[in-house]
């Protein structure tokens, strides 16, 4: 590695290419070895959703070495709504990996959002990557975290068609159902000790400003006339993709028995090293009180994606929340990380840690 000083400042628009190359020199390596992969605009997705939003880089000899990222976003704690912060994009050039540039990093990160009176925040980190942990032990001047429990990453694949509950009329949603959406939304979120906010404003603000999540790509269940479930199938590759480096000799496997099937049934499509790999997400999930109802609207997206250009759908849900019932049946691979709240106020996180029962994290935390 060449002598220099490390700087540590704030992302520019000018920076992308160097942002973008650094993604694909930090693999991350699970199930299959992906990078994520922006392109063309590396913060374009987060600045949609929070102008506020911002990344700080880490730079050697003119090179983006490292960087972590912040998106501001509404949640409701306790039924209170709160203005809360996400720490996400955290990564550092695998040869920088054994210094302070981790540390760095977060410190100017933590600093700015403390000089700007941030006062809860959250993070989320695969197990075992213990270099993630500069953000739960307060090394960086922030008060240590508390673990929320872990967030279980489901990654269907739709291999058969399963069977809906007769009882649930699936359809898209139209513009007349928004106002009960809404009030599903609300109703549902409370059930948890630390959900999103969500109000017409915002749901609005979704389905036209984000590609992909039209009322087209919501599904409803709907019970006598009601509403009892929603959720929208998300393709967000539009924004961000994980391009495939590896598929170990397991995975391997399985697709070859899958790519034998395809020649007698509809299959999803295979993983090949080089190409993305093509996911649906199942995200904004609800229901009023009514598992199964939401549980046949997932099956439907299983069954409308078979022999589809997908391979995986991928939900992201809490392992402590009832709704991964909603999942049962259904082929998954499954990827726990831990979600840890930050905040300097030790009264809320007594309640909050205190209290029983699961999270619920959205789409923007994981984009």
């Amino acid at each position: 590695m060449e002598k220099g000083k490390i700087l540590i400042d704030f992302f520019k628009p000018e920076d992308n290419e160097a942002l973008l190359d650094l993604s694909h020199r930090c693999v991350q390596h699970g199930i299959i070895s992906v990078y994520p992969d922006r392109s063309p605009t590396f913060d374009r997705i987060h600045k949609q959703i929070d102008p506020e939003s911002f990344h700080v880089v880490a730079r050697h000899n003119g090179i983006i070495i490292g960087c972590v990222g912040a998106i501001f976003f509404p949640v409701q704690v306790g039924g209170q709504k709160a203005r809360a912060v996400y720490m996400l994009d955290f990564k550092v050039d695998p040869d920088y990996q054994k210094g302070l540039t981790a540390y760095r990093l977060i410190k100017k990160a933590i600093g700015f959002l403390i000089d700007n009176d941030e006062r809860i925040g959250f993070a989320t980190i695969i197990k075992g990557n213990v270099a993630s942990h500069v953000f739960t032990r307060g090394r960086a001047g922030f008060s240590p975290s508390r673990n929320l429990g872990d967030i279980q990453i489901n990654n269907i694949i739709p291999l058969r068609r399963k069977k809906l509950d007769p009882r649930f009329k699936v359809e898209n949603p139209s513009e007349e159902d928004i106002g009960e959406i809404v009030e599903l939304y609300s109703g549902f979120y409370g059930n948890y000790k630390i959900a999103p906010y969500i109000d017409e404003e915002i749901f609005r603000f979704y389905i036209m400003e984000i590609e992909g999540m039209g009322l087209s790509n919501f599904w409803v269940a709907r019970e006598k006339g009601r509403i009892k479930a929603i959720l929208c199938s998300w393709d967000e590759n539009i924004y961000k993709r994980y391009m495939v480096i590896k598929v170990p000799p397991g995975m391997r496997f399985v697709f070859r028995g899958i790519s034998f099937l395809s020649r007698f049934f509809k299959m999803p499509a295979s993983l090949k090293p080089g190409s993305p790999l093509r996911q649906k997400t199942l995200v904004m999930l609800a229901h009023d009180n009514s598992i199964p109802a939401l549980k046949s609207l997932v099956r439907h997206v299983n069954n409308i994606h078979l022999g589809s250009e997908y391979t995986i759908l991928q939900a992201h849900l809490h392992r402590e929340d009832p709704l991964i019932g909603s999942l049962g049946g259904l082929f998954r691979l499954k990827v726990n990380v831990e979600a840890h709240m930050m905040t300097r106020n030790f009264g809320l996180a007594d309640t909050v840690a205190d209290k029983p029962g699961p999270v619920f994290f959205e789409w923007p935390v994981y984009i």
